[in-house]
């Protein structure tokens, strides 16, 4: 009746209360390794079983991953320097660990600055080629394609990837000499780890972006510094456990206090084991990139 009246007065119709929407939750930036948050990753053991599988799926892939210390230990024999026992585990190892290796290698068989910069060169060079190749082909597994239109691209990638290994050789000498700088000689070793972590963490989907993406290597680069700053912790445990295997792998190596310069074949059983995990690894992280690719925009054109 109060209705009717109202409305045939011409009088105001009450309004009904208004409902306030709650507010949206406080969005979190991500910090220097991402928020904690959501990840949009795969979780850890979904991605490790999918990179490992991409490798045993292939023969020829597993035939290289077995082949390729000692093609790396021969390689470094040419040239005059005897990898120790300890070392022969990371030799097949992701960017930047081969870095670091390298550099210390390459101090050991060069006499000269110019010697000392063409051994480097080369080195990058060799690796970024064999690096191309490993991510070519586990891509095209983790796809169930064909390989050889995948190495058809391999000048392209690895020329990419001689680019990305450039910068992590300067990232590798350069943090331990501003760590020494700041904090003192006594934290070098420090420096030297906190290069590694920063430099796979930010850098480590750098090659599955090249094999994966038609981007220029300066497009890889951003979209791999933002693929490694997504929500969650996801990426960072990655990071943290491969280096926690590293680490151990290469501290519990059998060596001698005069280690021969043949290795012994129990050291040769940890390299194979050892090489097995670095392609695994990268197949983790070709696995992770395919999952989150369209999460990882490309930078917008400059007007």
């Amino acid at each position: 009746m109060s209705k009717k009246r109202d409305r045939r007065s011409g009088g105001p119709v009450p309004a009904r209360p208004v409902e306030k929407e709650p507010p949206p939750p406080p969005q979190r930036r991500s910090g220097l390794f991402g928020s904690a948050a959501q990840s949009p990753y795969p979780p850890f053991g979904v991605s490790v079983a999918a990179g490992f599988r991409a490798v045993g799926r292939r023969p020829l892939l597993r035939a290289l991953t077995l082949l390729a210390p000692l093609a790396v230990w021969a390689g470094f024999i040419a040239l005059g320097t005897a990898p120790p026992p300890q070392a022969l585990v990371l030799l097949t190892g992701l960017p930047p660990v081969h870095v670091s290796l390298d550099v210390a290698l390459v101090n050991q068989a060069a006499g000269t600055a110019v010697s000392t910069t063409a051994m480097v060169l080369g080195s990058a060079a060799v690796r970024a080629l064999a690096l191309g190749m490993f991510a070519l082909l586990l891509i095209a597994s983790l796809r169930e394609e064909p390989a050889g239109p995948s190495l058809r691209r391999l000048p392209r990638v690895a020329g990419i990837l001689f680019l990305v290994i450039s910068v992590e050789f300067a990232l590798v000498l350069a943090v331990p000499l501003l760590v020494q700088s700041v904090a003192g000689p006594a934290l070098g070793n420090l420096g030297v780890i906190a290069a590694l972590i920063l430099g796979l963490h930010y850098l480590g989907m750098a090659p599955a972006i090249a094999a994966a993406e038609p981007d220029p290597a300066a497009e890889i680069l951003r979209r791999s510094v933002r693929a490694a700053r997504l929500p969650g912790p996801r990426h960072l445990l990655l990071v943290v456990a491969y280096f926690s295997f590293v680490f151990w792998a290469a501290t519990i190596t059998p060596a001698g206090p005069n280690a021969p310069i043949t290795p012994s074949p129990a050291v040769w059983g940890f390299a194979l084991v050892g090489s097995l995990v670095h392609i695994g690894a990268l197949g983790t992280f070709l696995f992770r990139w395919l999952a989150v690719r369209d999460q990882v925009p490309r930078a917008e054109p400059r007007r």
